[in-house]
C-alpha cells in the first residue's frame, strides 16, 4: 500500500515534466527500511524461530539494497558524465533505485537499473524505427524514472519467479549441451564448445572446482599435442 503508490507517484513526475521531487524519492527508501524491520517476510526473512533475528535479517537485506543501488548507479552516472561530457543519469535516478533496494534487496535494486535499460531501450524504439525510415535523427527524450519503476515493481511481485525462469533456462540448456559443452547425450544437442577443453579453462577448474571436487594446487604443465 506504499510502495507502488510511491513508484506510481514518481513515475508520474517524471512523465510530467521531468521533474522528480526528493519529497517521495527519500520516502521510499525510509519507509522500505522501516518496514524491513516491521514486515522482515518483504525480504522473505522468515526461517527463524525467533523474530528478532528474522527483523534484523531483513534490516540487513534493505541496507545492502540501498547501498547496492546507491553504488551501482553513481559509477554508472559518473563514468556516462565523464565519457558523454554532460550528466547521464539525475540524483533522482539514485534515490529511486536505493529504494528499490530496501524494499527488494540488492537483487531488486540491480534488476531495476538493467530490468528498466530495457524497458526503456522498448519504449524508445518504435520511435527510433519511425526517425530511421524518415531519415531523420531522433529528437525524442525517454524519461528513465518510469522505465525504472516498472522494473522495481515487477521484482517486487514476480522476482522469486523470475529467478526459478532464469534457472529452469540454464539447466535446458545444459540438458540438450551438456554441463560442459560437449554435447547432450543421444544426440539431445550439438557440441557447444571446443574439445578438448582450452588449457586456460581446465586450469580454472582444477584451481576453484565446484561441488566436492577436491582444490588442486600443484604445479601444472602444458604438454604440445601429439599428431
Amino acid at each position: 500500500c506504499i510502495y507502488l503508490p510511491l513508484l506510481v507517484l514518481l513515475a508520474g513526475c517524471d512523465l510530467d515534466d521531468m521533474m522528480v521531487p526528493d519529497a517521495p524519492n527519500f520516502a521510499l527508501v525510509g519507509t522500505g527500511i522501516i518496514l524491513a524491520m516491521l514486515i522482515p517476510s518483504i525480504h522473505g526473512e522468515t526461517l527463524h524461530s525467533i523474530e528478532a533475528v528474522n527483523r534484523f535479517r531483513a534490516l540487513i537485506d534493505a541496507l545492502l539494497g540501498v547501498a547496492v543501488g546507491t553504488a551501482l548507479v553513481w559509477w554508472i552516472r559518473t563514468i556516462g558524465s565523464v565519457m558523454a561530457g554532460r550528466e547521464a543519469m539525475g540524483e533522482a535516478d539514485i534515490i529511486l533505485c536505493a529504494g528499490v533496494g530496501a524494499y527488494c534487496g540488492w537483487q531488486g535494486a540491480v534488476f531495476c537499473l538493467f530490468g528498466g535499460s530495457v524497458i526503456g531501450v522498448i519504449t524508445a524504439l518504435p520511435g527510433l524505427i519511425q526517425a530511421k525510415i524518415k531519415g531523420e535523427e531522433y529528437a525524442g527524450v525517454v524519461p528513465f524514472v518510469p522505465s525504472m519503476a516498472i522494473a522495481g515493481a515487477v521484482w517486487f511481485f514476480r522476482g522469486p519467479e523470475l529467478v526459478t525462469l532464469w534457472r529452469s533456462w540454464a539447466a535446458s540448456c545444459a540438458a540438450c549441451h551438456g554441463t560442459n559443452g560437449q554435447g547432450g547425450e543421444r544426440n539431445a544437442g550439438p557440441q557447444i564448445f571446443p574439445n578438448p577443453t582450452p588449457f586456460v579453462a581446465f586450469e580454472l577448474q582444477l584451481r576453484t572446482p565446484r561441488n566436492l571436487m577436491p582444490r588442486y594446487s600443484g604445479k601444472l604443465r602444458l604438454f604440445p599435442r601429439t599428431p
